[in-house]
């Protein structure tokens, strides 16, 4: 199980995690003469429960949620999401999927995209909304971090677009865990009702992507590559049926500097560029 993976770091429960909470736990005992201790069992045993449920969660194949965190298991968004909108008079999304499947395989350590269905169970909706999704799992670093690509292809008529997100899932840590569970007495009261409501990521709190400079020059390398791969396949795949891919390179060339930078992307100009081209095209015919 990738989340469980700290790889070269070492996944331990510190002393004075368990110091603290003894010191704690023993003054509030002592100040309620013991009354106390029936909630302080409650509420860490709910907790444990709870939160071994995430995880083992993590690989199962049905993949659900309501309203908001739909990837959650995978980890948390690195970046922006990339999406490329164009307009093509024949459907080339099937190809264009197996092109990044098969160059994500070829160039990155034998990634395979594997299809998943992801369900919004909302219940204010009047019936299931499942979508279709394709996921990867590309490495994980030296330091834990698991690096997950996740792919979306969509048509509304002849307009056919391109998703990616890249997700960053830290590894379970054994410290964070326990210290989630000791301080439950506290926190329980705030998070069980929007966890019920499947509102409250869990497993965003006992993760850890472990920070560390070199942690960080292999999760930008990795990204980027991953980033490169999917934006060459789209510039190859719509170049050879002759769509223009101007505002594409331009967004790529801006993805790319963004993450040399280490900032934050903003895709609104090169997104309405895309929008502009496919109004073009549409009014004045398919260069």
């Amino acid at each position: 199980m990738a989340a469980l993976e700290s790889a070269k770091v070492q996944n331990r429960i510190k002393i004075s995690t368990i110091a603290l909470a003894i010191v704690i736990y023993l003054v509030l005992i002592g100040l309620t003469a013991g009354l106390i201790l029936p909630i302080l069992l409650v509420t860490g045993l709910i907790t444990h429960f709870v939160i071994k449920k995430e995880i083992s969660m993590i690989n199962t194949p049905e993949v659900s949620f309501r309203k908001r965190f739909p990837f959650s298991r995978y980890g948390a968004a690195h970046g922006s999401s990339f999406q490329h909108l164009f307009y093509h008079e024949q459907n080339i999304l099937a190809e264009l999927s197996r092109r990044v499947t098969h160059a994500m395989s070829d160039r990155l350590h034998g990634t395979q995209l594997v299809p998943v269905v992801v369900t919004d169970e909302d219940k204010d909706l009047s019936a299931k909304d499942p979508r279709h999704f394709q996921v990867a799992h590309v490495v994980t670093t030296d330091r834990g971090t698991a690096i997950n690509l996740i792919v979306q292809v969509g048509m509304t008529g002849k307009t056919q677009s391109l998703r990616w997100w890249i997700l960053l899932g830290g590894f379970i840590d054994r410290d964070k865990r326990l210290r989630v569970v000791l301080a439950s007495p506290l926190t329980f009261w705030f998070w069980i009702i929007p966890y019920l409501k499947r509102d409250y990521p869990m497993l965003d709190k006992v993760r850890t992507v472990y920070k560390s400079t070199y942690n960080d020059f292999d999760i930008t390398t990795q990204t980027r590559a991953v980033n490169e791969i999917v934006f060459q396949v789209l510039v190859d795949v719509l170049e050879e049926n002759d769509i223009d891919t101007s505002d594409l390179k331009a967004q790529r060339l801006q993805a790319m500097n963004i993450n040399i930078s280490g900032g934050k992307v903003e895709m609104g100009n090169v997104v309405q560029g895309g929008m502009n081209t496919i109004m073009n095209k549409m009014g004045g015919g398919q260069k």
